[in-house]
């Protein structure tokens, strides 16, 4: 009961950051929120872009609110493997072993990486790492169970954007 109320009130925290924070921040307010229910000071969330390219976000506690915490773009085509066939598999990675990430300024100890995906349709990655101990099964129910709630309103926060920029073509 106590982790479902745990649960609980990160997700309501999660959608009042989508409710109140400026479109460009809302990423960059809502992982440490996600760092802080899996235990982690570094996480990272991909966004597939309409353009074909990926925005790469990243927190890492440790680094307080250095250059290390913002947003990045790149392309699908020159993201890690890992991620690309996160995206394309759309099956959760654990990696208890150090791992080098370019969108991060420093190697991680351990990571788990898990896709975001909507009706079938994948929309991004969120990775959580350098937890205390190694990631397990449970770490990954916890981060599925944050994505599933996430999906949808990133899924229309993505659908906004490509049509707040029709709009503003037209």
């Amino acid at each position: 009961r106590k982790e479902a109320e745990i649960a609980l009130e990160i997700r309501n925290r999660i959608a009042e950051t989508f409710l109140t924070s400026p479109a460009e921040d809302v990423f960059l307010n809502i992982l440490p929120l996600v760092g802080t229910a899996l235990k982690s000071p570094v996480a990272l969330l991909g966004t597939l872009e309409p353009n074909h390219g990926v925005q790469i976000t990243t927190y890492d506690r440790s680094q307080g609110q250095t250059a290390a915490n913002g947003v990045q773009h790149s392309t699908l085509e020159s993201l890690p493997g890992l991620f690309k066939g996160i995206l394309a598999d759309q099956q959760s990675v654990i990696a208890n072993e150090p791992l080098v990430v370019a969108a991060l300024p420093r190697s991680l100890l351990r990571a788990l990486t898990v896709p975001i995906a909507s009706k079938g349709k994948s929309l991004g990655f969120l990775m959580v790492a350098d937890g205390e101990a190694d990631y397990d099964k449970a770490d990954v129910k916890a981060l599925i169970s944050l994505t599933t709630y996430l999906a949808p309103i990133l899924e229309f926060h993505m659908e906004s954007e490509i049509k707040e920029g029709q709009l503003r073509q037209a």
